[in-house]
């Protein structure tokens, strides 16, 4: 059996992000979204989209905020480009995201994060 597993491009947008306060907050950000559990759980969406569709691939594009506590709110789906069509895939990650811990941002402003998800076989 063939192992498959998805690329992940990963763009994180934090709006405004000038200050160094804000880069650090973006790179932590975005090791949450590098980190192993979120690799393997975006892993376990993907492969089980593929066991419906063994030519599924494309971009989804996930926007939320970060609360004070570091968790993910107000999550949407705000862009897909894929031929990845099931509810239960959007579900998947909007569920993986939701799982996360994050680093929680003192300024309400730079809560909204953008973060597309390249996804194909490999």
């Amino acid at each position: 059996k063939k192992d498959y597993f998805l690329t992940l491009s990963i763009f994180i947008f934090l709006a405004s992000c000038a200050t160094s306060e804000e880069s650090k907050l973006r790179d932590s950000v975005a090791a949450v979204f590098s980190s192993a559990e979120s690799i393997n759980n975006v892993k376990i969406c993907y492969n089980s989209a593929l066991m419906r569709n063994r030519n599924l691939e494309g971009r989804t594009t996930i926007n939320f905020k970060i609360d004070d506590q570091g968790h993910a709110k107000d999550i949407n789906i705000v862009e897909t480009r894929t031929n990845i069509k099931y509810p239960s895939f959007r579900d998947c990650l909007i569920h993986n995201v939701q799982s996360l811990k994050f680093p929680s941002a003192d300024i309400n402003d730079f809560t909204n994060v953008t973060f597309p998800f390249k996804l194909q076989r490999n």
